[in-house]
This record gives C-alpha cells, structure tokens and sequence, in this order.
C-alpha cells in the first residue's frame, strides 16, 4: 500500500517509520492520516477540507499521533492542542516538530506546563547540536538587511553558530529555524531594549497572515532572492528570554528601530487579541467597571486568583451590595478601554468598546487581563497570587485596589562538606 508513492508502514514499525524519513513536510500529512483509523482521520480531514484546520495543524497532529505511539485519543488531544495553539502561539507546533526531528516521544495527555517544558527541552538540544556543527553561512539574509536602517540597537542572525548561541541564551527554540535562515524564507534579527534581549522573525509580507504558519523550506520559491526586493518583510514574531513574549509597547518601539511593521499574525496573537493592554489600560478599564458597578448598586467586590496547577485559576469571587451578597451573573453593561495596533500608520491606537457581560465574568476578566499585562508567567516557579476588589463604605469615597504578590521560595543549606584545602602533596591524600 502506498501514499504520493511512499510505502506506508506497518503498525508494528519503529515510532516514525524509515519510509517516513525525508519527507518534505507537505507529503507527511497525507501519508500519516492513511494510516490511522477512518474514526480518527475523517474527522481531521473534514475539518482540513472544510477550512477549520489549517494544512500544517493537521500535519503536527499527524506527527503527533505517531509520536505518541498511534493514540487512539487523537481527535480529544486536537481540541486542547487548537487551544495550547491559542494560548501559546507557536510553541506546541514547534514542540511538535522539534520532537519529529529528534523522534522523541510525546504524550497527548500532557498539561500545558508540560509541554512548555518538553519545548524548552527540544530546544535546548537543538541548540547545541546547531552550535557543535560546522559554521553556516545564510547569504540570502542580504536581501533582508539592504532593506532594514544600517544602524539599529543589535544585529541581523547570518550564521548558524549565532543563531545556536541565540536560542542558548534566550531559552528557546530559534535554532531550529535554521533551514528558514538558509533558504532566505525568514530572517532572524537580535535587538537590544532597555538592556534586554529580544529575537524577532522577519518573513515576507504576503507569508505572515497566519493562513499557512511558519514556511518550511520546501516552500521557499526559486525565484526568492528577487521576490524579497519586490515585497516588503513584517515582524511576524518577537521573544524574550525564556520565549515570553513582550508587551505592546515593546512591540512598538522594535517595529520603529527596525522601521518595519507588525504583522496583522503578531497583531491578534492571545496577548493583543482584542487589543493590547497596559497596566494604565487596565486601571482605566477598572475605573470604568466600578462606575458601572455603582450605577447598579453594588457596593462592594473581591475577586482573588491563585497562581498554582497549570494556568492559574480565580480561587474566588464575591459581590454584594448594602443588603447583602449578590449573584455573579447579574447583567452589566461597561466600556473596556484597549489598545490596537494600525498596520497604516504602524502605531497603536487606544480605543474604547461596549461590552455586554455579567457581574462576574467582567470582574474576572480585568483582574486576568491585569495579570496578563503586568507579570505573564506569574504561574510558573513558586506562583503568586492577585486580586481586585472595589469598596464603597458610608460616608466615604469608593475605591479600588488591584494588587499582585510573587511567591518566593528561601533556600536554606541542611548540610555542606568543605570547603577542605588539598594537600600539596597529592600522594599524602
């Protein structure tokens, strides 16, 4: 039996089967889904053919499912991988494929922390194999920096020993985008910020509406070199360290040193999907709510969230008013001030919407977004916790209070052997 002229393998064949090896990564979905069971590949396809699954969704799930060792849970795992994709951009795709290359086994059943601690794993391995292999050089990059400003506050990536000490440093995986680097489909740019490193991809315009995800070599078109001349390039992703991703206004201030626009991919990641927020966003935003809240006679909210399991979870939430508590769900009506970016004029913009929710889930929602905003990762490590309450009491003003705490763990030596002096004489010892 055969797919695109590829003999399918057994069931009982290796975890990512020979006949697989060397696959361009357009052929591999084709292959993989043939072999699954009709239960688990009709519904993927259909989802592919009909425009709900983009072409190289499909293709980490085919990958992931023989990673996995043929889970039969296939299609229960794409829904928490369409919202890993949600919540972590590219990570899991990157995982995914970082784990096909090493043919590392993956477990469907993994929490998102997991998986972020399987990237940086990946990662980390790529980098070193990247950094241990002979210097590469990536001359179709010249096409990139004719068109960015001669000077700005770091450097265009134009080999792979950099582009491994990249990902070293930063903790991610941009060493695995050394086949991207060497066709000339992207570019890798190193840019310095208020003492801090941030790694940014550059990809032609037309290839970062998120319609088709990261390029893969096999689609970098012959005629490239002159292509870029003709189409101007976007910033279609930006890392810090440990692969977290910047605030709006960093996003900005790198749009300007590079004198390039945000793609409208960057533009609708999690972080600005309704419109990037700052802290002062935020304030104004709560101000707005506990107008509101007044206007209907609440006096009095709390909203706590607790920084532990996978994501963080609101450990609780109480409204009342002068007679006493009040249902979460009761109707409210109030502006959420945003900021979003203009692809015309490259610049954010604030901008003010009407929001029709209740009580409870616009109370959850600012104090979130203020997480967000201010310490995304809080979870991570020894967690923390953040609340937001608002009060009205007799005779005074109403105020609010939105406030986060780090957790921070001690360390405390219970045993320690030296320091010891070496004797000179080594024989004595």
């Amino acid at each position: 039996m055969t797919a695109n002229n590829v003999p399918l393998p057994a069931a009982g064949d290796e975890l990512v089967p020979e006949s697989l090896h060397g696959l361009a990564d357009p052929e591999i979905a084709p292959v993989i889904t043939m072999l699954m069971p009709p239960k688990i590949a009709a519904p993927l396809t259909d989802l592919e053919r009909r425009g709900f699954l983009p072409d190289f969704d499909l293709r980490a799930l085919a990958k992931a499912w023989l990673l996995s060792g043929r889970n039969p849970h296939l299609v229960a795992f794409a829904s928490a991988y369409l919202l890993l994709r949600y919540r972590l951009g590219n990570n899991i795709l990157d995982t995914i494929d970082m784990a096909w290359r090493e043919k590392s086994r993956v477990n469907l059943s993994w929490s998102s922390d997991r998986w972020t601690a399987e990237h940086d794993r990946l990662a980390r391995i790529a980098s070193f194999r990247r950094i241990s292999s002979t210097k590469t050089q990536y001359p179709l990059l010249d096409k990139y920096a004719r068109l960015l400003p001669r000077s700005f506050p770091g450097y265009l990536i134009r080999n792979s020993t950099r582009l491994a000490a990249e990902g070293l440093r930063q903790r991610h995986c941009v060493a695995t985008y050394h086949d991207l680097l060497l066709t000339g489909v992207a570019a890798i740019a190193t840019v310095f910020l208020d003492r801090k490193r941030y790694t940014v991809q550059l990809l032609p315009a037309d290839r970062s509406d998120g319609s088709t995800g990261n390029p893969t070599p096999e689609e970098a078109r012959p005629d490239s070199s002159e292509y870029l001349e003709l189409a101007p390039f976007v910033i279609d992703e930006v890392r810090g360290r440990f692969n977290k991703t910047p605030d709006h206004e960093t996003l900005n201030r790198i749009s300007t040193e590079l004198d390039t626009p945000i793609s409208p991919f960057l533009a609708r990641t999690p972080r600005n999907r309704r419109g990037a927020r700052t802290a002062q966003d935020i304030e104004r935003s709560a101000t707005a709510l506990a107008i509101a809240l007044l206007d209907i006679g609440v006096t009095s909210l709390r909203v706590e969230w607790c920084g532990s399991g996978d994501q963080g979870f609101i450990s609780n939430t109480e409204i009342w008013n002068a007679d006493g508590a009040l249902p979460l769900n009761l109707p409210i009506r109030h502006p959420v001030m945003s900021n979003v970016y203009d692809h015309e004029t490259s610049t954010w913009k604030q901008q003010t919407e009407i929001e029709d929710t209740t009580v409870g889930d616009a109370a959850e929602a600012t104090l979130l977004q203020y997480i967000d905003a201010t310490c995304p990762g809080l979870e991570n490590c020894s967690g923390g916790q953040a609340e937001f309450s608002l009060k009205h009491n007799d005779g005074g003003e109403p105020t609010i209070h939105m406030r986060i705490s780090e957790n921070v763990t001690d360390e405390e030596t219970i045993d320690e052997i030296g320091p010891t002096q070496i004797p000179n004489n080594r024989a004595a010892a």
